[in-house]
């Protein structure tokens, strides 16, 4: 494709880079802004664009302005196919936006419509954002206002400054700018997911994986989730079920008041709890993201008499309140955690798999220790693929998604988009590869599952270095609870 490429500084010149170096494409020119005083000294310099044309040989186009005849007249006897856009520095007139065949395409570093305009980086510092990324879109008329093409998110780290954004942004949105082929399905496991829901939805892609980082995955017909597309609102009795089943009578639960689904998850089990007769010794549905201040709510536990304890958040926050409890004496009869069981224990750092002992960790499919037909091929797979030791969340999750896309494939004889989200739409059966046991879910049921397929958990006990199977747990299963929701605020 022949193009023109419009930028002017530093930050642009990863674009340009990979675009020369790209064998798709073919850049004929630069059009970047005129030379001007820099420096102390005033001496009138190049824009780093410019040098980089002059090392690449290419024609350099600075007009004063845009709207000069002149400049429109060599554009349009360039012809180019198409004109990427990096921080040019000017507003173009539609005089030139009517000139490339496929138009202007911008790369803008905010995921849009978030920041429009200039210095979308500094706002979203300012704004204490802790997810920005970079947006490609059709430049028209109106400012940043045309039609997107394509996102890539990053997250913002707590001493990012402006610069350090920026670096990070013009290298992962120059890939963007270059690699902008057509997609036909993703394949997603990602708490960021929400970040790039709606743009996808809007185009029609299909998304396949674990529905665990919002609204989204219950409400976009596109997506669809592996284990079920979770109603963290609902409440089933299962996890309530398992509690009373371990002899635990008050329950201790902890979520994230930063994360809705932590919160509502943390909210769900204490109902679940109540369903089943038991007590709430115990609910913090806000406790602060990243604190290790455990101990008061450790002594508060004690104090309440909690004998079973759970909580939605990552590891090291659920581990550091298991060990507070021990060292409080508080006499906890069982823990239950959602997240942990196989490789992730092995990530969760120093000291897990002691905080870990006799812990019940809960899995939405069949642990490899069952040894059934689909657990065994699971694992041959992963060791053909140069994958060893214990599988994570994640490789479950990744395996069956790549399952499901192969199914739908099959189906659909066509990777359009289309025909994948209709034959996605048509499965009303699937079983993870068998890793569901002789449970089928159905993918377009966004309304009855808040624990996975048929409100079913899969439960082991880490005794050692072994994960051993909970009698009358693989699975435990459960029903909604009519009328019972939570939701936090």
């Amino acid at each position: 494709m022949r193009l023109v490429f419009a930028g002017t500084p530093e930050v642009a010149v990863p674009s340009l880079r990979a675009l020369l170096d790209s064998p798709r494409h073919d850049v004929v020119a630069v059009l970047t802004r005129p030379d001007a005083p820099a420096g102390r000294g005033r001496r009138l310099g190049i824009s780093a664009i410019k040098q980089l044309a002059l090392e690449a040989e290419l024609e350099v186009l600075s007009p004063r302005s845009p709207r000069e005849p002149e400049f429109l007249a060599r554009l349009a006897e360039i012809a180019p196919d198409c004109c990427p856009v990096v921080a040019y520095g000017a507003l173009l007139p539609k005089a030139a936006l009517d000139i490339p065949r496929y138009g202007w395409v911008n790369l803008h570093f905010s995921l849009l419509p978030a920041w429009r305009g200039a210095a979308p980086v500094q706002h979203t510092l300012l704004a204490g954002d802790d997810m920005t990324g970079a947006t490609t879109f059709r430049l028209e008329e109106g400012m940043d206002t045309g039609p997107y093409y394509g996102m890539v998110t990053e997250p913002i780290a707590p001493g990012d400054t402006s610069g350090d954004l920026l670096m990070r942004l013009s290298e992962s949105g120059a890939r963007l700018l270059v690699t902008r082929d057509h997609v036909s399905v993703v394949i997603s496991h990602s708490a960021l997911m929400f970040s790039a829901a709606s743009y996808l939805t809007a185009k029609g892609v299909p998304v396949v994986g674990s529905g665990e980082d919002g609204p989204e995955w219950i409400t976009a017909k596109n997506m669809f989730s592996v284990f079920g597309a979770l109603n963290t609102t609902k409440v089933s009795d299962t996890t309530g079920k398992f509690f009373k089943m371990v002899g635990v009578t008050s329950l201790g639960s902890i979520g994230y008041g930063i994360s809705p689904i932590s919160s509502e998850n943390a909210e769900a089990y204490a109902a679940s709890a109540k369903s089943q007769g038991l007590k709430v010794g115990y609910l913090n549905a806000k406790f602060p993201f990243g604190s290790t201040d455990v101990q008061p709510a450790a002594l508060a536990m004690k104090s309440a008499k909690v004998d079973g304890f759970t909580a939605t958040t990552d590891p090291n926050t659920a581990f550091a309140f298991i060990t507070a409890l021990r060292q409080a004496g508080a006499n906890i009869k069982a823990t239950v955690l959602a997240i942990g069981y196989g490789g992730d224990l092995a990530q969760a750092g120093p000291g897990a798999i002691s905080a870990a002992q006799n812990v019940y960790f809960t899995l939405a499919y069949e642990p490899v220790e069952m040894q059934t037909p689909a657990t065994k091929q699971f694992v041959s797979d992963l060791k053909a693929a140069g994958l060893s030791g214990d599988p994570t969340f994640a490789i479950y999750n990744t395996y069956t998604a790549i399952g499901l896309v192969v199914r739908a494939l099959k189906a659909a004889g066509s990777t359009s988009s289309s025909a994948l989200n209709s034959a996605l739409s048509n499965i009303h059966d699937w079983n993870a590869l068998g890793l569901l046991g002789s449970h089928k879910l159905d993918l377009n049921n966004r309304s009855s599952y808040t624990n996975g397929v048929d409100n079913c958990l899969w439960v082991t006990k880490l005794e050692g270095n072994t994960y051993k199977l909970v009698k009358g747990a693989t699975p435990i299963c459960g029903k909604l609870l009519p009328g019972v929701t939570v939701r936090t605020s």
